[in-house]
């Protein structure tokens, strides 16, 4: 079985230098638009993605979501199972979804505040449909200096055409 472009995506993120954690949400939908030539219509389409990222096994290893300081915003990384007992979901509840988990430095945020992980999915497909809706992919610093999201850069396509090549 073929691994989906997302999984390759932030798989190949650190191995390609790319950076040092993994990609954000929007560069991965953004990626994968770029390689089917279309874009969702609405946000349900993201999350669509982030559950299908939340409900596949990935063996050995789950989908963690923490914030990274360079970009300002959540990023999609794979840790290595079992799950250290910092990155279960807080206050004892069973999760919905077991292959993904948000860091306390995500959970916490005032964008995020969420009280369970469905919720945490939800927000963080609404924190990716803005840029997403733009056509603004990429989080890099901008003109003044402070991360922004924009078009993707040469080196990112060249990122994403070696690792979504078909």
């Amino acid at each position: 079985m073929s691994k989906p472009g997302w999984l390759l995506l932030i798989e190949a993120w650190t191995a390609e230098g790319m950076g040092a954690i993994g990609p954000t949400l929007p560069f991965v939908v953004g990626a994968l638009c770029y390689r089917s030539r279309s874009r969702p219509q609405n946000v349900s389409a993201i999350t669509a993605l982030v559950e299908e990222m939340a409900s596949t096994k990935v063996p050995g290893r789950y989908i963690y979501v923490s914030w990274c300081p360079t970009v300002d915003a959540p990023v999609l990384s794979l840790r290595e199972a079992p799950r250290p007992e910092w990155a279960v979901w807080s206050g004892g509840k069973v999760a919905e979804y077991t292959q993904l988990e948000f860091g306390s430095d995500v959970r916490s945020t005032a964008a995020f505040n969420c009280a369970d992980q469905t919720a945490c999915i939800r927000k963080l497909a609404e924190d990716a449909w803005e840029p997403v809706a733009r056509g603004t992919f990429s989080r890099n610093r901008g003109s003044s200096g402070l991360p922004e999201f924009g078009p993707f850069t040469a080196h990112e396509i060249r990122f994403i055409e070696r690792t979504l090549a078909p």
